[in-house]
């Protein structure tokens, strides 16, 4: 919806790592990646030329490769949009432990999506999706700022295969620990519940592209 209003250009989950490897070699290796401001340096390139493909040799490259293996003409027409914003919406709820990090790199406006988990868990369930919980365990410094309250429930079920109910119900809870955390620390940026939307969608959306200073045209709101 934000990427409707004039000259914003989308940007679907950079910090997927199901999506295409970027032709400069540099991916993100776990779920959920834990980007800090140490471990920026090694991402910042990469990640330039993800956000802002057309400003960039490697962004053409990934967009070409993108049109000849799927034999779609839609990645070249969103490298083309690039070219035509003046704003970007990065959506990735997969980046979410990495939001201050992007956000004080890249200057950019946070919005926080949050969901009721029960929703969360009837996704995956759909979907038969499963979590790697052994990607949290392999990053040290997620463990070590963040997430070092739920080492032993993480290492257990890191070790025993759970229902994905109980998966899911996991993971929705170090989500919004974190969540939580940034609430305390980034006032300053929009926290939204997806239910709130959803019972008024025309005044949640005006509210929030006035949060972050885009016009809420009519086209929009249609």
């Amino acid at each position: 919806m934000i990427s409707r209003a004039p000259l914003v250009h989308h940007v679907h989950e950079p910090f997927n790592i199901s999506s295409p490897p970027c032709r400069c070699g540099v991916n993100f290796k776990y779920w959920f990646y834990y980007l800090s401001s140490t471990g920026l340096h090694h991402f910042e390139e990469h990640l330039k030329h993800t956000i802002y493909p057309a400003y960039s040799w490697v962004g053409w490259l990934n967009v070409f490769m993108d049109v000849r293996q799927s034999k779609r003409i839609r990645p070249l027409s969103n490298y083309l949009q690039s070219y035509l914003s003046h704003r970007v919406v990065v959506k990735d709820p997969i980046a979410v432990f990495s939001a201050e990090t992007l956000a004080k790199r890249f200057d950019m406006d946070v919005i926080v999506l949050i969901r009721h988990p029960a929703a969360i868990v009837n996704s995956y369930k759909a979907l038969n999706w499963s979590h790697p919980f052994s990607h949290f365990l392999s990053q040290t410094e997620l463990m070590e700022e963040h997430l070092f309250p739920f080492r032993n429930e993480i290492e257990d079920f890191a070790k025993e295969d759970y229902e994905i109910v109980d998966q899911i119900a996991l993971l929705w809870k170090l989500i919004h620990y974190m969540i939580l955390k940034f609430q305390k620390t980034n006032s300053h940026w929009v926290f939204v519940r997806y239910e709130d939307l959803v019972l008024d969608p025309i005044e949640g959306f005006r509210k929030i592209f006035e949060q972050v200073k885009l016009p809420f045209s009519e086209r929009t709101q249609a």
